[in-house]
């Protein structure tokens, strides 16, 4: 499979969607490079920066009356598509870009130096990248889209054999550094630190030229070098860290960390995938990087579901929606970090580890174990390894799973019609390995549902909400006392 390919595997809501970023116009950014020629204000800034001429040229800076802004033109493949702006008299924010566009990787183009080098320079800012550009490092690239923001454009340096970063020299740039290491390698990253009184490289390069920047190449150690010397660093660590720590809504009595495993279980068309797409929904809400394997419903099936339960809009109604709301609804979800991907069976792992590298995913629900597992010769053996696998990962990863499971069948369900621990299919290690169970019962004629944990780190709790029978929409918790009884029923969701 090639990298463009591998890159496609995994799929954005927004993707999902269809959804096709807007490109930029280029005759408005070759209006914005006249602009700067004659705005005495927009070239006093760059010059305050120590950008040059050639520098102005070659990465097409301009001004933008209107923002008051120096335009800061994005490529991606040698075409325009996106223009970010630093306001030269910003209210609350420094930088903006034009809406609806990609967020692309800031001088593409160093990734080619960086493989002719075997070296790449990754700077925090669009500034700092111009400064190093000009001082004469070409193999240099930066974000753009944000320090903590990670896209496909990781993999394109994977070839590249040692990675230096150079963000900001204060905490939070120090803290991105190493975060952004992690995503890179940190056995191939080294951490450049600026001497004392620079910020950034752009403060650096106004006094200082390439030569004095070799020095500092030559004296970044590995990230790695920095993890946990001490005990004093292991307790910082925990102390600053919050983890996951998310308190789902319909999940009560659960607070997810970030290695959490939880199994949903539920009898035939109990509302399984129903339940655990409104859980995502809930996640990506909180900004909380979710990906959802799908594995027997495929994509655009699921895809389709989740954006009706988030509409709240049927499937007929989503069919009759015009191309304005189409626009609005897609203005408002094209940024949520929620993705999907239906990987081989022996490519479940892979997956998931490029989905936390270059989305930060928190959180994965596979839906559903036993369709993938029926696909092995010897299923039970596959689940029980699958499960600890996935353990694994999550500890070392701090991922947190959610995997949707099977019951056995009817006939061995208990007495009083209620699932346990002991009713659910396939291996015993699937309860074993789990912090939680869940297990979702349903009235659909009366628009309930009740997840109910029957294993828990904390309280064996349980919840009735309401929920939108068409939509697939969870509501409100429901309070009252002529619902003591729910029965699940084998309608069709």
């Amino acid at each position: 499979m090639s990298l463009k390919d591998k890159v496609k595997n995994i799929k954005s809501l927004a993707n999902t969607s269809g959804i096709e970023f807007k490109k930029p116009s280029v005759s408005v950014m070759e209006k914005y490079c006249s602009a700067l020629k004659e705005s005495t204000k927009a070239s006093d800034y760059l010059k305050g920066r120590n950008i040059n001429e050639e520098s102005i040229e070659y990465f097409n800076l301009g001004y933008d009356k209107g923002r008051n802004a120096i335009s800061i033109p994005v490529y991606k493949n040698d075409e325009l598509v996106n223009i970010k702006y630093r306001l030269l008299e910003p209210d609350k924010y420094k930088y903006t870009q034009e809406k609806d566009c990609e967020v692309w990787l800031f001088h593409e183009k160093g990734i080619e130096h960086g493989e002719e080098k075997d070296g790449l320079l990754i700077v925090e800012g669009e500034f700092d990248l111009i400064s190093c550009w000009q001082a004469g490092i070409k193999n240099v690239v930066s974000p753009a889209s944000g320090k903590d923001s990670y896209r496909p454009w990781l993999e394109f340096i994977d070839k590249i054999g040692n990675v230096w970063i150079a963000y900001d020299n204060d905490e939070p740039g120090i803290e991105a550094a190493q975060t952004l290491s992690e995503h890179v390698g940190i056995n191939k990253t080294k951490h450049v630190v600026y001497p004392e009184g620079y910020k950034d490289a752009n403060d650096f390069f106004m006094e200082h030229d390439k030569e004095d920047f070799k020095e500092l190449i030559k004296e970044a150690d590995y990230f790695h070098s920095h993890q946990f010397e001490t005990i004093g660093d292991v307790i910082n660590n925990f102390r600053s860290s919050s983890g996951l720590g998310e308190k789902l809504r319909i999940m009560p009595g659960v607070q997810l960390t970030d290695d959490h495993m939880i199994i949903v279980s539920g009898k035939t068309n109990a509302g399984k995938t129903t339940y655990v797409l409104n859980l995502a929904r809930e996640l990506v809400d909180e900004d909380k990087p979710t990906l959802i394997l799908p594995f027997e419903r495929g994509i655009n099936n699921v895809g389709k579901r989740f954006i009706g339960i988030d509409m709240n809009y049927t499937e007929e109604e989503l069919m009759d929606l015009d191309s304005d709301d189409w626009d609005d609804y897609i203005s408002k979800i094209r940024e949520k970090p929620l993705y999907f991907s239906v990987p081989a069976k022996d490519e479940i792992l892979d997956t998931i580890e490029r989905a936390k590298r270059l989305y930060g995913i928190e959180v994965v629900i596979i839906d559903h174990l036993d369709y993938i597992a029926g696909q092995s010769s010897d299923k039970y053996t596959f689940q029980s390894t699958l499960m600890h696998d996935l353990k694994e990962f999550a500890i070392d990863k701090a991922v947190a799973f959610v995997v949707v499971h099977h019951p056995n069948k009817p006939n061995k369900f208990n007495k009083d019609n209620r699932l346990t621990n002991d009713d659910l299919g396939g291996s015993s290690s699937i309860s074993q390995v789990a912090e939680t169970v869940f297990m979702i019962e349903s009235d659909v004629d009366s628009g309930f549902i009740t997840p109910y944990a029957t294993k828990n780190k904390g309280d064996m709790t349980e919840d009735t909400f309401h929920f939108n029978v068409k939509t697939g929409r969870i509501g409100d918790s429901y309070v009252g006392d002529e619902f003591d009884n729910i029965k699940s029923n084998e309608n069709d969701w």
